[in-house]
């Protein structure tokens, strides 16, 4: 066998640390308004566990160890604004008041510095399995934060690790790909490092 291109600087698949299930202080590095792939107004929220936390800053320790060229942010959860209703999202609500609860004397700021308040502010996050296929057909687990709740809940052990997101059987000779169209928050791991 000849010598494959780029060899020597492709990073080989090493063992690294899994997020724990459940709880977690998280720090908010940066929230973006942006519209989904539907043209639906959300929030892209970069968030990082806080020194504090039980594993303090996981994923900026993943994204310096992470040589790749591609590599992406680890933690973003997309936060639709507006339900199906076309009013306030429950999961926006839910988010704004955490962050809220969290942080002594922070009140949102509406309007042209809303993305802008929430960046350096702590909340607690809920971090649990979902389903996925991978390229192969094959079923694997991503770890994801699935929601939020204060930090006081998570200093407190009140926040347990959610059930497993499983994906929906899906008939046979039809495609499917898992996503749970009723849910308005869509956590993802997509997105470059966003700050």
């Amino acid at each position: 066998m000849l010598k494959p291109n780029n060899y020597d600087n492709v990073q080989a698949i090493g063992a690294f640390e899994n997020i724990e299930l459940g709880g977690h202080i998280l720090v908010i590095k940066k929230v973006v308004e942006t519209q989904s792939s539907t043209g639906k107004d959300m929030i892209k929220i970069s968030l990082d566990t806080d020194r504090t936390d039980k594993q303090p800053n996981y994923y900026m320790n993943r994204w310096n160890n992470d040589k790749r060229d591609s590599k992406k942010w680890g933690c973003v959860v997309n936060q639709l604004v507006l339900d199906k209703d076309g009013n306030c999202s429950r999961g926006l609500k839910t988010f704004i008041e955490m962050v809220e609860k969290s942080n002594t004397g922070f009140k949102v700021q509406w309007g042209d510095n809303f993305a802008k308040c929430f960046e350096g502010k702590l909340i607690g996050g809920v971090f649990g399995r979902e389903e996925y296929l991978n390229t192969y057909g094959e079923s694997k687990f991503a770890t994801k934060c699935t929601g939020f709740r204060t930090v006081q809940d998570v200093k407190e052990g009140k926040v347990e690790p959610p059930k497993d997101k499983l994906l929906a059987p899906q008939p046979v000779g039809l495609g499917g790909n898992g996503v749970d169209i009723n849910s308005d928050i869509t956590p993802v791991d997509d997105g470059d490092i966003p700050f």
